[in-house]
C-alpha cells in the first residue's frame, strides 16, 4: 500500500470519529458493497492476484477511449502547453533524453561515446568536420550512425551526413548513383 493511500485512510478514520455515518449512510454503504460482490464475486481475489502493471494494463484496455479523450483535452490546456515549451527548450531535458536514448537504443554509455569521438579525433566520419563547427538547431553532438537491420554502430557523423545516409535508405547503390550524377553534372 502506498504512502498516500495510508495517509488518506488514516485521515478517513479520524474524520469518521468526529463525523460518524448516519444509520442510513451505513446501510447504503453495506448495500453498495453487496452489489459489487454480486457483480463480480472474485473481484478482490483477481485484484490481488494480478500485479500492479497487469492491473494498470487491464484498466487501460477497459477504459482506453475515456483515457485517450482525457489525454487529448489535457494536452491542449495552456498549462500543459507552457510546460511542454519550457521542457523542449531545456538543455537539461535534452541532455538527459539524449543519454537515455543513447543507452536504450544503442547500448552505449556517455564514456563509450567519448571514446568513439576521440578515436575519430572529434570529427564526422564522412565529411571530416570537427563537431564544434556544427550548430544545427543547437546540436553540436555528432549523431550515432548505425545499421538499421543489425543495430551495429558504424560511427559518429554530423546531422547532414546522417540525413544523406538516411534518405538513401542505407543503400550503397543509391549513393554511388548520386556520386556519378554529381560527377556528370559538376
Amino acid at each position: 500500500m502506498g504512502r498516500n493511500k495510508e495517509k488518506r485512510n488514516a485521515w478517513r478514520r479520524e474524520y469518521l470519529k468526529t463525523h460518524p455515518l448516519t444509520p442510513k449512510q451505513k446501510e447504503r454503504r453495506i448495500e453498495l458493497q453487496r452489489q459489487r460482490r454480486k457483480l463480480n464475486p472474485n473481484r478482490e481475489k483477481e485484484y490481488y492476484q494480478n500485479s500492479g502493471k497487469e492491473r494498470q494494463k487491464l484498466y487501460y484496455e477497459n477504459n482506453k477511449d475515456i483515457i485517450l479523450e482525457k489525454m487529448k483535452v489535457y494536452a491542449k490546456t495552456p498549462k500543459r502547453l507552457e510546460w511542454q515549451k519550457n521542457l523542449q527548450n531545456s538543455t537539461h531535458f535534452k541532455t538527459k533524453n539524449n543519454l537515455r536514448k543513447m543507452k536504450n537504443k544503442f547500448g552505449m554509455t556517455p564514456s563509450d561515446y567519448e571514446v568513439m569521438l576521440n578515436s575519430q579525433n572529434g570529427c564526422c566520419a564522412i565529411c571530416g568536420k570537427h563537431h564544434t563547427e556544427f550548430n544545427v538547431k543547437n546540436k553540436t553532438r555528432l549523431c550515432i550512425e548505425h545499421n538499421h537491420q543489425t543495430g551495429k554502430i558504424r560511427g559518429l557523423v554530423c546531422v547532414k551526413c546522417n540525413s544523406v545516409i538516411g534518405f538513401a535508405n542505407d543503400n550503397i547503390q543509391v549513393l554511388e548513383n548520386a556520386i556519378e550524377y554529381l560527377k556528370r553534372n559538376a
